[in-house]
């Protein structure tokens, strides 16, 4: 799909919001995972950094919530990008 940038909505950062930043090193969405209480080490294989973050968060219902996180975050960003809704202010934890 042609779209006028490919700059990422969500943050300040001058970026192409590819996935992989979309989801973890965006700093909107690395405020909702803080708020959630998942912490991602994006520097190691993504099948690692999703065991680690899953033994770290320690609940049976992990798997539910970074499914429901990381749809919240791509519908976010469309909205944004498609509706013209305005980006969600940062999160305090």
């Amino acid at each position: 799909m042609h779209l006028e940038s490919y700059r990422c909505v969500l943050c300040v950062e001058d970026v192409d919001g590819d996935i992989l930043h979309l989801l973890f090193q965006c700093q909107f969405s690395q405020a909702c995972w803080i708020y959630l209480g998942i912490e991602w080490d994006t520097s190691i294989d993504h099948q690692l950094m999703f065991l680690r973050a899953r033994e770290k968060f320690g609940s049976v219902i992990f798997r539910e919530i970074i499914i429901l996180a990381m749809w919240a975050l791509w519908t976010h960003r469309n909205s944004i990008i498609f509706d013209g809704m305005p980006v969600l202010l940062y999160l305090e934890a």
